[in-house]
């Protein structure tokens, strides 16, 4: 083909896809526009999947492999065979580069191959975002340092007491942690460190135990199992939010639980409505009492007892009171949570709102 073709061709080709007349590192951009937002994990195959990015042409192939942040996020899911799980993990880890890396586990997971460890482990150091799904025995392997670690869940499939003693203490970035229902000890993980902490199904004598050493906590969310009783007060100066929910919609209801608390710096909260006694505007203000805090923005679940206008009335300092009846339970939000963290309510989530009275 003589250089002129070859020119015209050229100017075809830009004029038809001018995206492939884009510097490189724009298009790497661009792809990175693509996938879910890190940490969450992108799929393997398909739609939002970077390996679609490298079926296009050479040149975005090209482009795809060299962008190691493309593949920093893996999920490793229960459904697939465990030999193409190593293909795949090798593939990925390999061409992450040296960025942080996001492992999650899908909730039908339970158990890591020998081989599957053999590929991951030599990357613990880059490790920043985990979601264990793995039998308890599993996670004695993945103790030791995880220097870049900030978002640790850990969830258990069948519910034991630990046959043997572990901790997770070696992890200086951590912030936020969910752990799901089993018996872990009081010195699992550095609690002092945490700012964000979800406890899924447990009883409000369990949530106590762990929260008393949770000094520098600010966002907080307990999904409650059963009502173990009355509890002593904990006074816990750096809360700004707190999430009260119950584990399944006919569960105890611990209507007392709120009062157990001294919050003073707390802004937001979110509680279900039968959650108070006994009566939930009266409950509210002698814990706001109690607290001597400065709420902002209150959200609350399940049939309601008492109107909008009730609240405005008694709290017209609260900016917002919002609610929602169709939330009575955790388990009702499993189709809804987020592919990466599950449902971690913030400020965005808490003023969710309905206007009618």
């Amino acid at each position: 083909m003589m250089a002129s073709d070859r020119a015209t061709d050229r100017a075809y080709i830009e004029e038809i896809y001018p995206v492939l007349t884009l510097p490189n590192e724009l298009i790497s951009e661009i792809f990175l526009h693509v996938i879910p937002a890190y940490p969450r994990s992108p799929p393997r195959y398909g739609r939002r999947s970077p390996t679609l990015l490298t079926h296009i042409c050479r040149q975005w192939r090209e482009i795809a492999l060299a962008t190691p942040a493309l593949w920093r996020a893996i999920l490793l899911d229960g459904s697939i065979p465990s030999g193409e799980h190593i293909r795949f993990l090798a593939s990925w880890l390999s061409r992450s580069g040296r960025f942080p890396l996001s492992i999650q586990m899908t909730d039908d997971f339970a158990e890591l191959t020998p081989e599957e460890l053999d590929v991951i482990l030599p990357y613990r150091a880059r490790w920043e975002h985990l979601r264990l799904h793995i039998d308890f025995y599993q996670l004695l392997p993945l103790e030791g340092p995880m220097p870049l670690v900030r978002d640790l869940e850990i969830r258990v499939p069948r519910v034991t007491i630990p046959p043997f003693p572990i901790s997770y203490r070696q992890l200086p970035q951590l912030r936020s942690a969910t752990l799901w229902d089993f018996d872990y000890p009081s010195g699992f993980l550095p609690w002092s460190q945490l700012t964000s902490l979800t406890l899924v199904c447990k009883s409000t004598s369990q949530c106590t135990a762990v929260l008393a050493e949770t000094l520098q906590l600010v966002h907080c969310t307990l999904v409650i199992y059963t009502d173990s009783g009355p509890q002593l007060d904990t006074k816990l100066a750096h809360w700004e939010s707190l999430v009260l929910i119950k584990f399944v919609s006919d569960s105890d209801r611990p209507t007392a639980y709120l009062d157990t608390f001294i919050l003073p710096a707390l802004r937001r909260l979110q509680i279900p409505d039968e959650f108070r006694s006994p009566g939930p505007v009266t409950a509210l203000g002698s814990f706001i009492s109690k607290s001597e805090c400065k709420l902002q923005n209150v959200h609350i679940t399940g049939k309601r007892t008492a109107s909008k206008s009730s609240y405005r009335m008694v709290f017209p300092s609260i900016r917002k009171v919002s609610f929602d009846e169709m939330l009575t339970g955790w388990l009702e939000l499993e189709d809804e949570r987020d592919s990466w963290v599950g449902y971690r309510p913030d400020s965005s989530s808490i003023e969710i709102s309905s206007d009618s009275e």
